[in-house]
């Protein structure tokens, strides 16, 4: 008896605090206090449940923090403008998906391989988390639950969530829609003259604004080919200049020595401990000559191995999960101890195949030399997200990271800081140039609590 009088009783508590939401939208309260609010129920439908509300940026395509219970500063502000996308997360997922995301266990799941450890050090074990979404699919953010142990949740669970997220999305829709509303208001209040003539000043400004992004965007493209050239020559010049220096100096010291030889034995004064010294210099000389001539080979063998151009230009159809596992399985040694895990839902694309391998090559041996070093057990997340336009695939690993100043120069030719393992640095800007020039994609560099996260974006 004592379990019905306290279900009902909880039950009247949640029906009162779902109303005290919509009293606070009718008065039009700032949007904060109603987000507090709606994220107090968790508490009262549970002791033991935490919640947050993210509101969704979609200039930036990330989400902020808007109003929480239960879980500590430092966790909220870690999810300070984390980018949507698939394996991001249970939030960050169920934006990019616009679907419900249930994480029972955050230990095992891969799409928190990257935050597990700010999740444990919160103090939670479970997420599950659900998009707010108005009306025509408009995406305002995610309404999150969580527990501080692994959790499976009951079909109450589900009508809980599903019902408060559904406040969240009446709380988001009325605050856009009377912003709207008191802004056309503003606008109808001008008069039909003054209106005309903005508009006109409007027009004549859009024109002059987009001659000048034609010509701007114009003396960039020619700017940042000649800087590239520039570049890659001055690199590769570098990298060379070494190597023939040595080379030359050799040789020319055994010109010099060789006459300096000459001149004695034509005038008889050549000893024979004189023609041993002139011959061990000669042999060491020679050999110096010949290991710098062996590096210039070397380099140039590189450089021209590193031309993604050659590949063929053919677009093919194919399974992404299939030539994944493939690129993988072709790996397997120099992956060694090295956990990969793939998630692509059955997604097909067509693109230039040959191009794409050498790309995910190139990005997985980044991942063992940068981001894994000398670690000998590190994992590789790949998850990936279509739609009728684009194929978004997230690359992540769990390895030391990258600073702020290295992320900024990742893509710059000739860029790196192995080069006592005689890394040129060509390879992601390799990578970038055919995804950008071959495969007309893009790919970047997003924020990640641990390890890098690669983000590439596909034309469908």
């Amino acid at each position: 008896m004592k379990t019905s009088v306290d279900y009902w009783k909880r039950a009247q508590q949640l029906e009162a605090g779902r109303n005290e939401v919509l009293r606070l939208v009718a008065r039009n309260e700032p949007l904060t206090n109603i987000l507090d609010v709606l994220c107090q129920q968790a508490s009262v439908y549970n002791p033991d449940m935490f919640c947050s509300i993210l509101e969704y940026n979609e200039v930036a395509k990330s989400l902020h923090p808007k109003a929480s219970v239960g879980l500590p500063d430092f966790y909220c502000e870690a999810l300070e403008g984390v980018v949507i996308g698939p394996g991001v997360g249970s939030c960050g997922t169920a934006a990019f998906i616009k679907e419900l995301v249930i994480v029972e266990d955050i230990n095992t799941h891969p799409y928190w391989n990257q935050y597990k450890d700010l999740a444990l050090s919160a103090g939670v074990q479970s997420c599950w988390s659900h998009p707010i979404v108005g009306a025509h699919g408009k995406l305002y953010g995610t309404y999150a639950i969580y527990y501080a142990e692994p959790k499976k949740p009951s079909e109450e669970d589900l009508k809980f969530i599903e019902l408060n997220a559904y406040l969240a999305t009446i709380v988001y829709e009325n605050h856009f829609n009377r912003i709207q509303i008191l802004e056309q208001n503003k606008t109808l209040s001008q008069t039909l003259d003054a209106r005309s003539q903005q508009l006109m000043q409007a027009n004549q400004e859009l024109s002059r604004l987009i001659e000048e992004q034609r010509q701007a965007h114009h003396v960039e493209i020619s700017s940042e080919k000649s800087q590239t050239t520039n570049r890659l020559v001055a690199g590769f010049s570098h990298e060379i200049s070494t190597p023939i220096t040595n080379a030359q100096l050799s040789i020319h010291s055994i010109y010099d020595k060789t006459l300096s030889l000459r001149n004695d034995f034509t005038s008889n004064q050549i000893t024979k401990q004189q023609l041993n010294s002139y011959l061990t210099s000669i042999e060491q000389l020679s050999q110096i000559s010949t290991q710098s001539l062996d590096r210039v080979n070397e380099l140039l063998s590189t450089f021209r191995g590193l031309n993604f151009n050659d590949a063929t230009n053919d677009n093919v159809a194919f399974s992404l999960e299939d030539f994944l596992n493939d690129v993988i399985d072709a790996k397997k040694q120099v992956l060694e101890g090295h956990e990969v895990t793939i998630a692509c839902d059955g997604i097909k694309i067509t693109s230039q195949k040959e191009v794409l391998w050498q790309i995910f090559n190139e990005l997985i041996d980044n991942t063992i030399v940068h981001g894994f070093g000398s670690t000998e057990t590190g994992r590789i997340h790949i998850n990936a997200h279509a739609d009728e336009n684009l194929v978004v695939i997230n690359l992540q690993d769990d390895g030391q990271g990258i600073d702020e100043i290295t992320r900024k120069r990742l893509f710059e030719p000739f860029f790196t800081d192995k080069r006592h393992l005689k890394k040129l640095g060509l390879g992601l800007s390799l990578v970038q140039n055919a995804l950008t020039t071959n495969l007309n994609g893009n790919i970047a560099v997003e924020n990640s609590p641990k390890g890098v996260r690669f983000k590439i974006e596909l034309p469908q």
